[in-house]
């Protein structure tokens, strides 16, 4: 950890989640300096509205290590995208999450074509220049916003950020030039740390390559290494255990029909997944909100104990789980309910 060398006086901030800060430095609110839009209920998109090409549609899933994954992005028509020009993006501009995952930041860079946001980001923009953006960036990364958020959170379930809580944010301002300082220091120890990160990650690239070979293999030719084996007359599978059956899929799962009103009051506390919820090529939840929580207005499906969930936007990314409770999921992702012939945990390896 870096040992950093103490201002020669402090003073009290009079804020409550900053307490002292270096003597020449001022404070203030994300109201007094910062423009701050988001994307209004109504006008938030349908996974039937995305398109292959055209403006990028941002999402808080684009956001890796504070940047934005371009490639990962959906995008939108040109008429959708001209709907809420408060929302446009330009380089340099901030956006923060606010449901699900509150606080979630991404910088805007190399921005190369026209983008907007969906539901549930803020953008950001200096309006005064009294903050330089990069520092910013680091203050709404670090305790100070966190201890502010729990601040705002005591004695509440609050699972979303609301504009008129966010603005309210107070925030410790060096001068200019100090926080250029600020920024660039960070800027490059932050990078030494990424790089380190990045070499993990590699290796965890290669162990879910491993661990994607074990399942394909263990799922298609069984633990026998012995087992006399037959051809299964498809290229994808080739030769599998005697004994065994190539089935259609059709003849496995049973997919779910029929959608219910999340607004309904019977419904509005259900545990409601997304494929945002889900984490691609693992099986596993990141988080779980509920119905009442997302604001959830369109038709969901219901799905039981027994039902596996399969997301169908974007196949190649694996998103898959087996909840294993009663709730709702979204209508892009298929709730495959498995026939005698095949086990649920079975039926997720398969599909991850």
């Amino acid at each position: 950890m870096t040992r950093f060398s103490a201002y020669p006086k402090y003073k009290d901030s009079g804020v409550e989640w900053l307490g002292e800060v270096p003597e020449g430095w001022d404070t203030s609110k994300i109201k007094y300096s910062t423009y701050v839009k988001g994307r209004i209920g109504w006008q938030g998109l349908k996974s039937d509205e995305f398109v292959d090409t055209g403006p990028y549609l941002v999402t808080g899933t684009d956001f890796v290590r504070g940047k934005i994954n371009w490639e990962t992005c959906y995008h939108v028509s040109e008429n959708r995208y001209k709907e809420d020009p408060y929302i446009h993006l330009r380089n340099s501009d901030l956006l923060i999450t606010k449901d699900g995952s509150i606080g979630k930041i991404a910088i805007v860079e190399k921005l190369s074509d026209k983008a907007t946001l969906n539901s549930g980001i803020f953008l950001i923009r200096c309006i005064d220049k009294t903050y330089v953006t990069k520092y910013m960036f680091y203050l709404l990364n670090s305790d100070i916003f966190i201890s502010f958020i729990d601040f705002k959170k005591a004695g509440t379930t609050i699972s979303h950020l609301y504009q008129n809580v966010f603005v309210d944010f107070s925030y410790p301002q060096p001068p200019l030039p100090e926080q250029t300082t600020i920024a660039t220091f960070l800027d490059c120890e932050t990078a030494r740390i990424d790089a380190l990160i990045e070499k993990k990650e590699r290796l965890i690239a290669l162990l879910e390559e491993k661990r994607a070979a074990l399942i394909s293999h263990a799922v298609t030719k069984g633990l026998d290494p012995d087992a006399k084996m037959k051809d299964s007359g498809e290229q994808g599978i080739g030769m599998m255990p005697m004994g065994w059956k190539l089935l259609k899929f059709k003849k496995c799962v049973d997919i779910k029909s029929g959608q219910i009103d999340p607004e309904s009051n019977k419904y509005r506390s259900y545990i409601l997944i997304a494929p945002n919820h889900i984490e691609s090529s693992t099986g596993r939840i990141l988080f779980t909100e509920t119905a009442e929580e997302q604001s959830a207005e369109s038709g969901k499906y219901l799905f039981e104990k027994d039902e596996v969930l399969y997301s169908k936007i974007r196949p190649h990314l694996k998103k898959a789980c087996f909840p294993k409770f009663e709730g709702l999921c979204s209508a892009d992702v298929y709730p495959l309910k498995p026939k005698t012939t095949i086990d649920g945990d079975f039926l997720l390896f398969w599909l991850c």
